[in-house]
């Protein structure tokens, strides 16, 4: 293994390096296309309405599928050619173009090409765009509103592309309450549905939790950063030591907070099932590589903030700060119980949802622990293969005509064999099946949070361990419930078929993609098991520790493996017996622990005690202080305020007619006076003529005496 240590290397755009140039610009398209298109088909939206155009769903969806396909194939050559002209070795260097947004401010407009971006940019672009040409025919039978819908899931989709880029913590915020607003008209799509109003509602609630935390975390940390809060400056002070996690502990926590909301963790997971409101392919996009995972590549993006690695090479960091602790516990504690609610859930929707929530607490949990490259592996298999079982579910949906409780669907193999398949190789990744993908990344999961030095760890991955449990008997249990044993559904109205090409080539594409993953994938495993530490791309969970930065210990890797495997194997194998074998003894069972199941399809009451808590505490909270401000400020000010200017008011009126009137009225009166007697002068009376001129006269004479008596004196 190299030894050379991490150093930060930041290419600037637009500086004369016409390599660095180019990525840049060809990045600023990958976000900038779908944005643009969304305008243009909300325009058409509009002109529709107005009946200057015909609702044509071919056209909607082709622009729209047009858009995210220019996409993904600026997001792969952005990745080809970040890895093939800027990443030699263990140097990983940040390639960064940024455009002043505010004069005379460090507010920037700017575009970050890293491993973390690069390959999540890609994902992104892959799976959106199958995702896309599913939807078209999934949404053209009777949408006339399809080109809403096309309009949001670009915007959706340039927003998650506009996240992923963002070079700096404010536009990283721009976007990710982009990711908010549109998630919101995409989950209340049928706004017309009081359940679907609401579920955007709750959602956009839930979130604005998180919001508060992630501007609190951005203020926080501009006071510490000098005012710049771009990732690269941010970096470069850790390296100097200027900034440290120590340092770092509140923001550290805005910042969890922030992914808590957006990523649903443990308390406000309540939105994600509601979520499901929403068409299928939102769904599908929403889960596996959009909003819900925001939240973790924030803590990713930040890493910095939990964890100080100076060397690529480093195995898990000393666990630094608070922070870190709380984060694995909260992700531990979501998994568990998100899998403990798709294990009685009977939707097949929210099962998947509550399955995403149990999937994005073990990555948490692997963030807490300090294991980077380990939650990213996991998040990425996990993109794949929940986006294919959205769409699997989706595909069952429409042929079903909208039902979506297992408990009426049964035997639809014989009906629907490639899409019993590819789901199959979906539920596979995600219970975990041994050199499945889902089993390789899990896997890494775990042993990050065993050999983390995080308090109680190896508690915390035993949980993990039964988690892996539980989601592999659900898993079992929905492919059962849904494509083999006895034809549930109502036959005289269903008759269930394989769904068109245009939606099955989606679902071979991305269950292809998981059986290239979990080849791939295993093949790195091997290696670490015969002591192989490479780190190339052969190795993927290697590959991302070296560019990210953290390599994890593969010591117990293999029992670790075994471990996991008897676990899921016995998983699997307690789910058919109770569903194929002994189903008897499954209602048993269910009749004896009916107040749990209860209890857990309740949600633990977390929900409850939320809304609770809103209604007992913060309501109350804020009315207390309204009417402390209505009636003890407000009224202060008011008071004071009526007295002041009514007094200030009586002394001016007062001052007004006393000294200013007076003064005016008195000159007049006093000019007025002068003119009269100046009048007198000219009266036409020849004897006051005569008086006035003896008068004068004499007074000249005085006059003339005085001054001539002066000079004598004188």
């Amino acid at each position: 293994m190299a030894e050379e240590t991490k150093k930060l290397e930041v290419l600037e755009a637009f500086l004369g390096n016409l390599n660095v140039d180019t990525l840049i610009v060809t990045t600023a398209w990958v976000v900038l296309t779908p944005m643009l298109m969304a305008v243009v088909l909300i325009t058409m939206r509009y002109l529709e309405t107005k009946g200057y155009m015909k609702v044509n769903p071919e056209r909607s969806a082709g622009l729209g599928i047009a858009s995210i396909a220019i996409s993904a194939a600026l997001s792969l050559t952005v990745l080809f050619r970040y890895f093939n002209e800027f990443v030699h070795g263990v140097q990983t260097p940040l390639v960064v173009g940024s455009q002043e947004f505010i004069a005379g401010t460090k507010f920037e407009w700017g575009l970050l090409i890293d491993p973390l971006s690069a390959i999540m940019g890609a994902a992104l672009g892959i799976i959106a765009l199958m995702i896309h040409i599913y939807a078209y025919d999934y949404m053209r039978h009777g949408e006339e509103e399809i080109t809403r819908f096309f309009a949001f899931l670009n915007f959706f989709t340039g927003s998650m592309f506009g996240f992923i880029y963002a070079a700096n913590l404010y536009q990283s915020l721009i976007f990710w309450e982009f990711l908010g607003v549109s998630s919101y008209f995409l989950i209340g799509y049928y706004w017309y549905k009081p359940s679907a109003s609401a579920a955007a509602m709750k959602a956009f609630l839930y979130n604005k939790v998180g919001d508060v935390g992630f501007l609190i975390g951005i203020f926080l940390t501009y006071g510490k950063s000098g005012g710049d809060v771009s990732y690269a400056h941010l970096l470069e002070l850790v390296e100097k030591h200027e900034l440290s996690p120590g340092t770092l502990v509140i923001p550290a926590l805005m910042i969890f907070i922030a992914a808590v909301g957006k990523s649903s963790q443990f308390p406000l997971f309540g939105w994600l099932p509601e979520a499901m409101e929403g068409p299928t392919p939102v769904s599908a996009l929403l889960h596996s590589s959009t909003m819900v995972k925001a939240g973790l590549l924030l803590l990713l993006r930040n890493f910095f903030m939990l964890y100080e690695v100076e060397d690529f090479h480093t195995t898990l960091p000393d666990v630094a700060i608070a922070p870190a602790t709380i984060i694995t516990y909260v992700g531990v504690l979501t998994a568990l119980l998100g899998a403990l609610m798709a294990l009685t859930s009977t939707d097949i929707k929210r099962i998947l949802a509550f399955s995403t929530v149990s999937q994005l607490g073990y990555i948490a949990s692997a963030i807490g622990a300090g294991g980077s490259s380990p939650a990213f592996f996991h998040l990425l298999s996990h993109a794949t293969f929940k986006s294919l079982l959205f769409l699997c579910a989706g595909a069952v949906i429409h042929n079903l005509h909208h039902v979506q409780d297992i408990r009426e669907m049964g035997g639809l193999y014989r009906h629907m064999p490639k899409t019993a398949i590819t789901m199959g190789i979906g539920l596979f990744a995600l219970a975990g099946f041994p050199f499945s993908s889902g089993f390789v990344s899990k896997d890494a999961v775990i042993l990050t949070i065993e050999h983390s030095k995080i308090p109680g760890a190896e508690f915390l991955a035993w949980l993990g361990i039964l988690t892996a449990f539980i989601t592999a008997f659900y898993s079992t249990r929905m492919f059962y419930m849904v494509f083999l044993g006895e034809e549930r559904y109502d036959k005289e109205k269903i008759i269930p078929h394989e769904s068109s090409n245009i939606m099955l080539f989606p679902l071979i594409f991305l269950a292809s993609l998981v059986v290239i993953e979990s080849i791939w994938f295993s093949i790195g495993f091997f290696f670490v098991l015969t002591g192989q530490e490479r780190t190339d791309i052969l190795n993927f969970e290697g590959f991302l520790g070296d560019m990210l930065g953290v390599h994890v210990s593969t010591e117990g890797a293999a029992i670790g493996a075994g471990i996991s495997a008897i676990v899921v194997l016995l998983g699997f194998g307690s789910a058919m017996y109770l569903y194929h074998y002994n189903p008897e003894m499954r209602e048993n069972l269910r009749s004896t622990f009916k107040r749990v199941e209860d209890f857990i399809n309740d949600r633990f009451f977390v929900d409850i005690a939320i809304f609770a808590f809103v209604n007992r505490v913060a309501l109350p909270i804020g009315d207390a202080f309204k009417a402390f401000d209505e009636e003890i400020v407000d009224g202060a000010v008011n008071f004071m305020g009526k007295r002041v200017s009514l007094t200030i008011a009586d002394y001016s009126d007062k001052f007004d007619h006393n000294v200013i009137d007076g003064i005016v009225n008195g000159s007049a009166s006093m000019v007025k006076y002068t003119v009269q007697k100046l009048r007198q002068l000219q009266d036409g009376i020849v004897g006051n003529y005569a008086k006035y001129m003896i008068l004068s006269v004499a007074i000249l004479l005085l006059l003339f005496n005085f001054l001539r008596l002066t000079n004598l004196a004188v």
